[in-house]
């Protein structure tokens, strides 16, 4: 599998060269979004992803800088599809969110832009809850409650792709929060830093026994001292940690 990072920032004000939380896994002829923030669209079709392959778009939680693009992400799909050069089957597109509303909302805007969003695919949005929610022949996907969010409205994800084992933390109020997701290890923590700090993610990622560890959704304190904090992932982790910036992409 082929692992996207379109957009490595936290919610911060804008930043140059930094788009909001979006990870993309390219595996089975099929493209799987794991967050949607600002600018994941463009980000994904400038890498060279093609949109028309997505078949399941998840959102960890309806924060804006993890659903903030997911409008544009849709649209695009459907210009893209209707561009005259295209031919081809194109998959229904699934969005798995936490709160429905969220998903109807910006399907409301979508139906009151051009051409009323009038697709030749299906678009659906389903509610998910905690537990096994998902999966199809190349993806299964387990989702575990986070503490970032009350009511039991932020997750983290465990994905099973490729026999590989990938845990997405979306957003945590501490890494204890992804014990059950990581269970006795992964071949990949995707991990925020936001919320808690580079060096406890390493810390725990190494106790884990996670095989390789990519530091994404980074705020103001990574973003300003990269180089710093890639050496200090590589001190405390070893040479499967990375610190994502737009654009990295990683082979599993």
């Amino acid at each position: 599998m082929n692992i996207y990072f379109l957009g490595t920032g936290a919610g911060t004000e804008p930043i140059k060269g930094v788009n909001h939380q979006s990870m993309a896994i390219e595996t089975g002829g099929n493209v799987y979004f794991f967050d949607a923030g600002d600018g994941c669209a463009r980000a994904a079709h400038f890498s060279g992803l093609n949109l028309l392959k997505t078949k399941a778009v998840f959102i960890s939680h309806t924060h804006m800088d993890h659903v903030g693009g997911l409008g544009n992400l849709l649209w695009n799909m459907r210009k893209l599809h209707s561009n005259v050069d295209y031919k081809g089957f194109v998959c229904p597109k699934t969005v798995y969110i936490p709160k429905i509303s969220t998903f109807d909302a910006y399907m409301t805007i979508l139906k009151n832009s051009e051409g009323g969003y009038d697709t030749l695919f299906d678009v659906s949005g389903v509610e998910y809850s905690k537990g096994s929610f998902y999966i199809d022949f190349s993806m299964k996907v387990d989702s575990f409650v986070t503490k970032h969010m009350q009511n039991e409205l932020s997750f983290a994800f465990r994905i099973n792709c490729e026999n590989k084992t990938v845990v997405y933390s979306g957003d945590i109020a501490s890494v204890s929060d992804l014990d059950q997701a990581i269970g006795d290890g992964c071949n990949l923590l995707v991990c925020e830093t936001a919320h808690v700090s580079l060096r406890e993610v390493c810390e725990y990622a190494k106790q884990k026994n996670a095989e390789k560890l990519v530091l994404t959704h980074n705020g103001r304190e990574v973003l300003g001292s990269r180089r710093q904090s890639e050496l200090l992932a590589s001190n405390l982790f070893g040479d499967g940690a990375f610190v994502a910036k737009d654009g990295f992409v990683l082979s599993l």
